[in-house]
C-alpha cells in the first residue's frame, strides 16, 4: 500500500510538473502572439498613414494641374493673400551647458493675419558684444521645400520654425547679447522681407 501510494504520488508530481511546463509554454506562446500582434498593428497603422499621406499629395497635385489649365479670374486673384511683413518671435530653452535658440518666424497678409508662405527663408544668430561689434554665430538656409517642412502649428499660433544650438555664455565673458535675424525670398511676389528680435 505504501509502495503505491509513493508511485501514485510520483505520479502526481510528474503530471503537476508537466502541467506548470504546460503553462509556462502557454505564457510564453502568449507573450509572443502579443507582440506580433502589437507589431502587425503598429504596421498596419503605418501603412494607413502612408496612405493617407499619399492620398493628399495626390490630390494636390490635382490642385495644381487645374490651376494651371484654369484662368483665374482677375477679381479673385486679386483677393489672395500675400505676404506684406515678417513678426518673429524667439524662445530660449536651456540644455545645460548649451541653450535652443528657438526661432518661429509668422508671415502675415496686409491684414496682419498669417499666411503660407512660399519661397526661401535665411536665418542668422547674431552675437552684439559690448562695444557694439557684431558677429554671426551661426545660420540656416531653407530652401522652398524646407520651409514648407519647417511649418508648426499650436496653441502660440501658426509659423515657421527654425531652432539653433548654441554655448551657454561664460559668467568670464564679457557681457554680450544675441540676436536672430531672418530674411524671406518669396517666390511668388519676389519681394525680400526681413525680421530680427532679441534672443533674452
Amino acid at each position: 500500500m505504501i509502495r503505491r501510494l509513493g508511485q501514485r504520488g510520483s505520479v502526481l508530481v510528474g503530471l503537476a510538473a508537466f502541467g506548470v511546463a504546460a503553462g509556462n509554454a502557454g505564457c510564453s506562446s502568449g507573450a509572443r502572439i502579443a507582440k506580433e500582434n502589437d507589431r502587425l498593428r503598429l504596421e498596419r497603422e503605418a501603412l494607413s498613414d502612408r496612405v493617407d499621406s499619399l492620398k493628399s499629395q495626390n490630390a494636390e497635385l490635382r490642385a495644381r494641374v487645374a490651376e494651371l489649365t484654369r484662368e483665374v479670374d482677375a477679381d479673385a486673384s486679386a483677393m489672395l493673400p500675400r505676404v506684406a511683413s515678417l513678426s518673429l518671435d524667439v524662445d530660449v530653452l536651456d540644455r545645460g551647458e548649451q541653450q535652443v535658440l528657438r526661432a518661429k518666424v509668422t508671415p502675415r497678409d496686409g491684414r496682419n493675419r498669417f499666411v503660407q508662405a512660399v519661397g526661401s527663408l535665411r536665418a542668422d544668430v547674431v552675437r552684439v558684444d559690448a562695444d557694439g561689434s557684431s558677429s554671426v554665430e551661426v545660420s540656416a538656409s531653407l530652401d522652398p521645400n524646407a520651409l514648407r517642412n519647417s511649418y508648426r502649428s499650436g496653441f502660440g499660433g501658426s509659423g515657421y520654425v527654425v531652432e539653433f544650438t548654441v554655448n551657454v555664455p561664460d559668467d568670464a565673458e564679457p557681457g554680450f547679447s544675441r540676436l536672430v535675424r531672418v530674411s524671406f525670398d518669396d517666390a511668388i511676389t519676389g519681394l525680400v522681407h526681413e525680421a530680427e528680435a532679441l534672443a533674452d
